[in-house]
């Protein structure tokens, strides 16, 4: 599920108070690397890691929680060295293989493959 989420003055965003999503996620280390202050951040979740991305942004950001821990790893996957705006998160393919699909306007789609690699197609 994609989702918006606002950003708090902290720079955190809060995926939810119920299970099975809670707790939050500090995006302000992203948006300083990003150099972009935003209001919202897209969020998708896939097999335990989350993909985001905002207005502005030249990459997508794969973030992937620590177990038995609230901290979590952060990624950067370049798409662009000029920021882009407009661009939808989804889930792509099949059972066997479940790609994340970015798609931006005047973009062919990029996907991020179960792997973690950016690629033209899902593999």
């Amino acid at each position: 599920m994609r989702v918006s989420l606002a950003v708090a003055r902290d720079g955190r965003v809060s995926l939810s108070d119920d299970p099975p999503r809670f707790g939050r996620i500090d995006v302000g280390p992203i948006l300083a690397a990003e150099g972009v202050v935003v209001s919202s951040v897209q969020v998708l979740e896939r097999a335990g890691q989350y993909y985001l991305w905002a207005d502005g942004f030249r990459n997508v950001w794969e973030v992937t929680p620590k177990p038995g821990s609230s901290e979590a790893g952060y990624r950067a996957l370049p798409l662009s060295v000029q920021p882009l705006s407009g661009v939808r998160l989804a889930h792509f393919g099949t059972a066997e293989s479940i790609c994340v699909r970015l798609d931006a306007p005047d973009h062919e789609p990029w996907f991020i493959s179960p792997e973690g690699k950016l690629h033209a197609r899902c593999p």
